[in-house]
């Protein structure tokens, strides 16, 4: 980023010289951190009478970037109210800035959260209940901006059907056939009714 250049009047036209200082340490460089940086000029003409200015250069941090992994949709095991050994793909995320905090919570039929510091990655594998589970990453970079993001992690299980009782009646009269209501199977999810 370049400094726009100062206008400066010198009405004897004896001629100046320009100083400017980055932070009251170094000429300034052109390259700012995020953040407010204080520039001071200083404009010395040649009779030696001295003008000082400041300027303050403000570098705006922008969001990280966190995209989560796609839904994910598995078979409970084998007559169990759980799916074990479900891979879960990490997200992908960054920011220009060092300093990230990545956190997940788990919400639904299976439920927990990570530690709320550091770089925390959703374990893979690991065991979800029957039914549908929510996992959010919440990204933070260091000058305190969040971004969101959510996938779903679905559990099926093969319906179990129980059937009504055998039934036995006899013809309706002066028919070859009787008609009744035999009643509906009652459908269960895992053992669960639906």
């Amino acid at each position: 980023m370049s400094i726009p250049k100062l206008v400066v009047s010198d009405p004897c036209n004896e001629g100046y010289t320009i100083n400017n200082s980055f932070n009251n340490t170094d000429n300034a460089s052109g390259t700012y951190p995020v953040g407010v940086t204080a520039v001071k000029w200083t404009i010395t003409d040649a009779s030696g009478n001295v003008t000082i200015c400041s300027q303050k250069v403000t570098i705006n941090d922008k969001n990280p970037n966190l995209t989560c992994p796609a839904n994910i949709t598995v078979m409970a095991d084998f007559e169990k109210l759980f799916a074990s050994n479900v891979a879960v793909a990490s997200p992908v995320y960054g920011d220009d800035c060092p300093g990230l905090t990545l956190t997940w919570s788990m919400t639904g039929v299976t439920s927990g959260s990570s530690p709320a510091t550091g770089v925390n990655i959703f374990p893979s594998p690991y065991i979800f209940n029957l039914g549908i589970t929510t996992i959010q990453y919440t990204l933070t970079d260091a000058n305190g901006h969040s971004v969101i993001c959510s996938f779903t992690v679905t559990v099926l299980s093969k319906p179990d059907i129980d059937c009504q009782p055998n039934l036995t009646k006899n013809n309706d009269p002066g028919l070859c056939s009787a008609s009744f209501d035999p009643g509906f199977p009652t459908t269960l999810a895992g053992g669960l009714p639906i």
